[in-house]
């Protein structure tokens, strides 16, 4: 596969004999998330899983990653779009996993005070695209949370680990791991591939309202119905409160309203 873009830490004596495999697991992690997450929001319609940013090759060149995709294009122009934003120390339009990516980058640079250089496939070029210096995370906008408890609803993937997880499926385009003990996890495996409903203690982004962690304290009792099912129970939950609505579009008008004040 036809390298797309490189890393380069440079600088302080990084190499790939000195740097911890656990390290270089992470700094693997982080790229793809920088690049792959602003591929997906660049493309809505995409399945997260179709976008994927795979590690070709390891260089000695200080410390080198190359990666390729079988989308090059829809993950090139992520890429392209990242790099940028390092440049011009812009970083408005980048959503909050890209910018978690960078963090881990930059922190990287701190403990070792090198340079992450970003390349483009072609190995003619002189000059990196951008270069992320020792320090920089000065340019990196802090992320802000909301915390809550709440209830989410979704297709139990996978469950399991030492430090117990459950991979909830959300929607087609979102996923979650979630923490929980191992008496929860136990009881969650014998619901894998069902949809299920848990309640528990959110963590979401401020920029975009992603759901950034959620950690399990109760597993609920949920049975998927029909659409016409649900609004039965819907109307009968409701008890008639609002019989007396005659104009639903301006009542729920009113409501947002109400809410943005």
């Amino acid at each position: 596969m036809k390298r797309l873009f490189q890393l380069r830490f440079t600088g302080g004596g990084v190499k790939p004999d000195v740097v911890p495999a656990r390290e270089l697991a992470e700094l693997i992690i982080a790229a793809e998330e920088a690049i792959a997450s602003v591929a997906l929001q660049r493309n809505p319609a995409l399945n997260p899983d179709e976008i994927v940013v795979g590690l070709v090759q390891i260089e000695e060149k200080s410390l080198g990653l190359s990666f390729a995709s079988p989308s090059p294009d829809v993950v090139g122009a992520a890429f392209q779009e990242v790099a940028t934003s390092i440049s011009n120390r812009s970083f408005g339009g980048l959503p909050t996993k890209s910018l978690r990516g960078l963090r881990v980058l930059a922190e990287f640079n701190t403990t070792h005070h090198c340079c992450t250089q970003f390349w483009n496939g072609d190995t003619d070029a002189r000059e990196p695209l951008a270069e992320m210096d020792v320090g920089f995370e000065k340019y990196l906008p802090e992320e802000h949370f909301i915390r809550g408890e709440t209830v989410i609803y979704g297709k139990v993937e996978r469950v399991g680990g030492v430090d117990p997880k459950v991979r909830v499926r959300l929607s087609e385009h979102e996923v979650v791991s979630c923490r929980l003990n191992e008496e929860l996890a136990i009881e969650l495996g014998t619901h894998l591939y069902d949809e299920v409903g848990l309640r528990g203690q959110a963590t979401w982004d401020a920029k975009d309202h992603s759901l950034a962690y959620f950690r399990v304290d109760e597993i609920l009792p949920y049975e998927a119905v029909g659409a016409v099912t649900a609004a039965y129970a819907l109307n009968d939950a409701a008890q008639g409160a609002y019989d007396a609505v005659k104009d639903v579009p301006g009542f729920v008008r009113r409501l947002r309203e109400e809410d943005e004040k």
